[in-house]
């Protein structure tokens, strides 16, 4: 089995470095290209199915990697980004400090979901999605939701992802051994250059 995660295009938030979480903004000009470059990227793979957040980012991201394939796409709220609550639209680098002091009191940002809630939905996605029995899954996400996967696959705690890099269109691929999953593929951003 092999799963592929592809996060979505560049938004206009995030050439403009704000958070975006369950705010549903558009893949932008440079993003549009983006995701027409990851799908003629992943032309030739195998997938026998693609699952994407329900946030247009990814969805539009899936549609351009669907018109190489003949397999359903499946859109999923259990894909979408963490909600990051009262932080939603504002400047990463002007909450920075206050984010932080959240963070090292332990407790989640004001109307946010814990990193912990998002493992939990990711992992129980994963759990029913592998269930299923396809050999070749793509799944369209957000960089979050990418590292709750990682974890998932990696059984690392979602914390120590946090700073593990998940660039617009980047391809992680994880593939089942005997001795487990394996993280083959990690940030690939090669059709971008």
């Amino acid at each position: 089995m092999r799963i592929i995660t592809i996060r979505h295009g560049q938004t206009m938030w995030n050439s403009e470095g704000r958070w975006q979480g369950h705010t549903d903004i558009a893949l932008d000009d440079i993003g549009l290209l983006q995701g027409k470059k990851v799908a003629a990227r992943l032309a030739g793979a195998a997938c026998d199915i693609i699952y994407s957040s329900d946030l247009i980012r990814a969805a539009a991201t899936a549609e351009f990697i669907g018109t190489f394939h003949d397999a359903p796409i499946i859109i999923d709220a259990a894909l979408r980004e963490m909600c990051f609550g009262d932080f939603e639209g504002k400047v990463i680098a002007d909450v920075y400090a206050d984010m932080a002091e959240y963070d090292r009191r332990g407790e989640p940002y004001p109307g946010a979901e814990s990193p912990m809630a998002l493992f939990a939905r990711v992992s129980a996605f994963l759990d029913g999605a592998i269930a299923k029995g396809h050999e070749n899954i793509f799944i369209v996400s957000h960089g979050g939701t990418i590292r709750a996967i990682i974890g998932y696959f990696l059984r690392l705690p979602i914390e120590r992802l946090r700073e593990m890099p998940v660039d617009n269109t980047a391809i992680y691929a994880f593939e089942k051994r005997a001795a487990g999953w394996v993280m083959t593929v990690e940030n690939d951003t090669r059709h971008l250059l």
